[in-house]
């Protein structure tokens, strides 16, 4: 099974449109901390995140750099080659979103959430996976 959960805030966003639909690209960067030799550590983990049609359109009109934003979707690695080297990237493609309140910053953005899996959304949140 190909799941992933992401909640974090955002870094960069960059939206584009094609032919075929539009595209929103995030970087979401995810904190965690432990003590090693009775020190704290802590650790940024930066994740790219594709956002696809009206998730793409959402995305681009309501969320901002350092928003908090949880997310579920898959992984997929792509590559291409360059110059005679071949490139990987690891990315989630994004199925569903919640905006969450943004704790620290102010915000007046109302929540809210996107079921892409869901065209005939009934705005039943009993549902919903967070």
């Amino acid at each position: 099974m190909n799941v992933v959960h992401i909640l974090g805030r955002i870094g960069k966003i960059d939206s584009r449109s094609f032919e075929n639909g539009n595209m929103t690209t995030l970087s979401v960067a995810t904190d965690e901390s432990y003590k090693k030799d009775g020190q704290r550590i802590e650790k940024t983990e930066w994740h790219n995140i594709v956002f696809n049609g009206k998730l793409a359109d959402v995305i681009s009109k309501y969320f901002d750099k350092g928003d908090l934003i949880r997310l579920s979707g898959k992984l997929r690695t792509r590559s291409w080659e360059k110059d005679g080297q071949k490139h990987f990237q690891t990315e989630i493609l994004a199925n569903d979103f919640e905006f969450l309140p943004n704790g620290k910053k102010s915000n007046d953005k109302q929540p809210v959430v996107n079921n892409s899996s869901d065209d005939n959304n009934d705005d039943d949140d009993d549902d919903l996976p967070f």
